[in-house]
């Protein structure tokens, strides 16, 4: 049996169905180490995503979908202290939903929705971010969460699945109980706190 190791724990599905541990083979997730070599300007990268060049940002990647949990981003972002601009790179069914939300909350004009973004560009994307906020409602161990780490952006993230094997809170980034709106928009708070 082959699983891919992206911290949604199906090693324990797979031996609850009996199969034994030697059966069970991972491949874990890839990540170019290259990125955390890259010194990308922060100005151009903003420019690119038709973003301002100054102000706090806080990124969202992943699909607009349930399992990721988007609406969590924008109801936090209503809650912050700070009005940071708000970036959603990906795309899916809740898109409508978060820019509706967006609009009900008076966040219309400082949320973004770039859709998918190419893989290639996701370096100078997180070059324009000062902080990376992950939602998934499964695991928050998954590629954008350990991208955004390499390229040296500060992490929120949810405690599921096995987030805190790559995310251990205070250390590598904070980790707030999963569906803690009020939490998760303390915590971006603070680490854009942090940056200034």
């Amino acid at each position: 049996w082959i699983v891919l190791d992206d911290g949604t724990r199906g090693d324990r599905i797979l031996r609850g169905r009996g199969i034994p541990w030697e059966r069970i083979h991972f491949l874990p997730n890839g990540l170019n180490m290259e990125w955390m070599d890259e010194k990308i300007d922060r100005a151009p990268a903003r420019d690119k995503f038709g973003l301002p060049p100054d102000g706090p940002v806080v990124l969202f990647l992943a699909g607009l979908v349930d399992s990721k949990g988007p609406p969590d981003v924008v109801r936090a972002a209503g809650c912050m202290e700070t009005p940071a601009r708000l970036v959603f790179a990906g795309d899916g069914t809740l898109r409508r939903a978060c820019e509706q939300a967006a609009r009900d909350l008076g966040l219309a004009e400082r949320t973004h929705f770039l859709g998918t973004v190419p893989h290639d560009d996701v370096p100078t994307l997180m070059a324009a971010a000062d902080v990376f906020v992950s939602t998934s409602t499964l695991t928050n161990r998954a590629l954008p969460t350990c991208e955004a780490m390499i390229c040296g952006v500060p992490v929120v993230v949810y405690d599921t699945g096995d987030t805190t094997t790559v995310v251990r809170d205070e250390e590598t980034g904070l980790v707030v109980k999963n569906g803690d709106v009020d939490a998760l928009a303390m915590a971006m708070d603070r680490l854009l706190g942090d940056g200034q």
